[in-house]
C-alpha cells in the first residue's frame, strides 16, 4: 500500500504485495490545499508553464508509442532531445503528439509544449503488437512514463497490459479514451490499470471527439479529461495547424505530470500518480464522477500545489509502503483534527487475470459516528443505451459501496470531530 496523506508522519506498514499487488491512497484536507488557486483554472494549464520554470526536466524517459515517426526536423522541435528507437516513416499523428509534450515556438504563440530537455523516446508499433510490447518493456525498465494516444479493443491485449502493471507498478501509463462520439464502443474492454483520459474544449465544454463510458462490464471510464481540442500543432515540412481529440488531451496530461514532479527526490509509483492525479482534478459536469468527465479534469494549478507540498523541506506529506496481506484484513489510521472537510482518492493496480476487478479495496472516512462512503454509480441505464448522450444529467453519481472500480474517491467529507480515521479494508472471498 502507498498512503500520501497530509500530516507530519511516515508510518511503516508490512510490504507483502505480491498477494494483491500495491495499493495507492492520498487525502488533502481542502481548507489547506490552494497556496496557487488565484492563478485560475484556464485551460487547465496550457499558459501554466512559464509560471513554473523553477521546475527542472529531470526524470529520466518519457515514451511515447506511435506506428510512425515525428518530423523532428520541424522548427518547434530544435533542441528537443529526442530518440527514435526504430526506423519508420515520418507521419502527422507522430509528429502531433510529440508536439503536445515539447514543441515551442516563437513565430506561433500557440504553440506550447511542456518539455524541453528529457529524452523522449518513440516504439514504432501498431495494432495489438503496440501493447504486447509495452508490456513486455514494463518488466525492463523502471519508473518510466508512457502515453499512448491509440484506444484498443482487443481484449487479448487489455489483459497484458493490465497484467503487466501489476507486476511493474513504477510505471504510469496514460491512454486515449478514444474519439467516438457515443458510448462505449471503443470503451467495451477499456484497460482498468492505465489512466485513460477523455478530451474536453477550452473551458471543459463537452466534446464530440471523445469516447464516453462505461465500460462492458460497468466501470468508470474515462478517468479523467483534459484539453485536447484546439491545439496548435507542428505540420510535417513546416508550419502549423489545429487538431482535435483525445491523441493530444493524453500526450499533455503526461507531460504536466513530468514536468511538474521532476523535481521530486524519490519517483512517484504509477499507483499514488494515478490516485493523485485524480484526487487534485477539477470537478466538471455532475457532482462527483461520471462517465463524460471521469473525476474531472487535469487541474495543472491544483497539481503543482499538492505536488509541492511533496517537495516541501517541512516534509508535511509522505507516503506508507506496505499491503493488506489478506482478505478481510482492514488498515486504518488515525488523522488529527480536521475542522474541514477532507477528500481521499484511492487506486491499486488490480490483476490482469480478468477485465473485472479482482480484488475489491474499500475506502472509508470515519469521522465520529459518521462513516463517509466513496462515489458510486450505477451503469445498468447507460449499457442499454449507448446513443443517449444526455443519461449523465439523469443517472448522476450516489455515495455508496464501490465494487466495479480499482479506483476509490471520497470528497468532502465533513469530519468536524476530534476521533477522525481513513479505513482501508478488502473484501472476503
Amino acid at each position: 500500500m502507498c498512503l500520501v496523506k497530509k500530516g507530519r508522519f511516515v508510518r511503516p506498514f508490512s510490504s507483502l504485495f505480491k498477494l494483491f499487488g500495491f495499493l495507492g491512497l492520498v487525502l488533502h484536507v481542502t481548507s489547506i490545499v490552494g497556496q496557487i488557486q488565484e492563478l485560475g483554472i484556464g485551460d487547465f494549464g496550457l499558459d501554466f508553464r512559464a509560471l513554473y520554470s523553477v521546475y527542472d526536466s529531470g526524470f529520466a524517459s518519457v515514451d511515447i508509442w506511435e506506428s510512425k515517426t515525428p518530423d523532428t526536423a520541424h522548427v518547434s522541435f530544435q533542441g528537443v532531445d529526442f530518440q527514435q528507437l526504430q526506423a519508420a516513416e515520418t507521419g502527422q499523428h507522430a509528429t502531433d503528439v510529440l508536439g503536445v509534450l515539447c514543441a515551442h515556438s516563437e513565430l506561433n504563440c500557440h504553440v506550447r509544449g511542456w518539455l524541453d530537455g528529457p529524452v523522449i523516446q518513440n516504439h514504432p508499433q501498431s495494432g495489438s503488437a503496440m501493447i504486447e510490447h509495452i508490456s513486455s518493456e514494463l518488466s525492463v525498465h523502471q519508473h518510466r512514463l508512457h502515453s499512448i494516444s491509440h484506444s484498443f479493443s482487443s481484449s487479448e491485449a487489455t489483459l497484458a497490459l493490465n497484467q503487466g502493471l501489476f507486476s511493474n507498478p513504477s510505471h504510469l501509463v496514460l491512454m486515449a479514451s478514444g474519439n467516438s462520439a457515443n458510448r462505449w464502443s471503443q470503451m467495451a474492454n477499456m484497460h482498468k490499470n492505465p489512466l485513460v483520459i477523455g478530451n474536453v474544449g477550452a473551458g471543459g465544454s463537452s466534446s464530440t471527439s471523445t469516447s464516453l463510458g462505461p465500460t462492458s462490464d460497468g466501470r468508470l471510464k474515462p478517468d479523467l479529461v483534459a484539453l485536447g481540442s484546439g491545439r496548435w500543432l507542428p505540420l510535417m515540412g513546416g508550419g502549423w495547424h489545429v487538431a482535435s481529440g483525445t491523441s493530444f488531451s493524453t500526450p499533455w496530461t503526461l507531460g504536466a505530470w513530468a514536468y511538474l514532479t521532476a523535481g521530486q527526490q524519490n519517483p512517484i509509483p504509477g499507483d499514488v500518480a494515478k490516485a493523485v492525479l485524480i484526487l487534485n482534478a477539477l470537478d466538471l459536469g455532475v457532482q462527483g464522477p461520471d462517465y463524460r468527465f471521469g473525476h474531472g479534469a487535469v487541474d495543472a494549478p491544483t497539481l503543482a500545489s499538492f505536488l509541492g507540498s511533496l517537495s516541501n523541506s517541512c516534509n508535511r506529506v509522505g507516503w506508507v509502503v506496505g499491503e493488506l496481506t489478506d482478505e478481510g484484513d482492514v488498515f486504518e489510521i488515525a488523522l488529527p483534527s480536521l475542522g474541514s472537510a477532507l477528500n481521499a482518492t484511492m487506486a491499486w493496480f488490480d490483476p490482469g487475470t480478468g477485465q473485472s476487478v479482482q480484488v475489491d479495496y474499500d475506502l472509508r472516512v470515519v469521522s465520529g459516528d459518521s462513516v463517509h462512503l466513496p462515489w458510486t454509480l450505477d451503469a445498468e441505464p447507460f449499457l442499454g443505451d449507448q446513443f443517449n448522450l444526455a443519461l449523465d444529467t439523469v443517472h448522476v453519481p450516489f455515495r455508496g459501496d464501490n465494487d466495479v472500480d480499482n479506483v476509490e474517491s471520497i470528497t468532502d467529507a465533513s469530519c468536524p470531530f476530534d476521533s477522525v480515521s481513513i479505513r482501508v479494508s478488502v473484501k472476503p472471498g
